[in-house]
């Protein structure tokens, strides 16, 4: 694997024929970091995948803060973020790819089929959803949650979430205004 903390990206080769990359394990603090670092020895990347998803993350990373590489400015077309939960880590990387990235036609997201799989424990939502007006003021004593978190309700408070993150990601910059972004369960 590429990704051990503490690479530099002056230990690197440049891989000028990489066109796909394909990252197989979840993201951590750590491979975060190393995939930026990774960034700037692909020149030529036109496609990601981040095909597992994110790990919790202890720290907070500073992805958002890196330089624009050469790949996200002039070829990087496509990226997709599998195993999607709307953390607040995997919303900084979509929302540095949509940013920085002035050719990208494809942004496509899958939810996790577990999402949201960071909230087992559904106190720790996000407050702004829950002072939403579309939620009954007795739903928000978390007390009650665990005779309520079945079925039906269940079911209308994931769909209230993935609606407030994709309307979220929606709000992002974007670098390219050719940039389709997709959503999928």
């Amino acid at each position: 694997s590429l990704f051990y903390e503490g690479l530099i990206a002056s230990q690197l080769p440049t891989f000028h024929n990489l066109r796909r990359l394909e990252v197989s394990s979840k993201m951590s603090c750590a491979t975060v970091t190393a995939l930026v670092y990774l960034l700037s020895t692909l020149p030529n990347l036109e496609s990601i995948v981040i095909a597992q998803g994110f790990s919790q993350f202890n720290q907070v990373s500073d992805f958002g803060r890196q330089k624009v590489t050469e790949c996200l400015l002039l070829h990087l077309k496509a990226v997709e973020v599998r195993e999607f939960n709307g953390t607040k880590e995997e919303l900084n990387v979509i929302n540095f790819f949509l940013k920085e990235s002035l050719v990208l036609q494809t942004m496509d997201i899958v939810f996790s089929s577990t999402f949201p799989q960071s909230w087992k424990d559904f106190s720790t939502l996000p407050q702004e959803w829950m002072n939403s007006p579309a939620i009954p003021q007795e739903w928000k004593d978390y007390s009650a949650w665990p005779q309520i978190m079945k079925g039906e309700f269940r079911q209308w408070l994931l769909k209230i979430m993935k609606d407030h993150l994709v309307q979220q990601i929606l709000m992002f910059p974007k670098g390219s205004t050719d940039c389709a972004i997709n959503f999928s369960s």
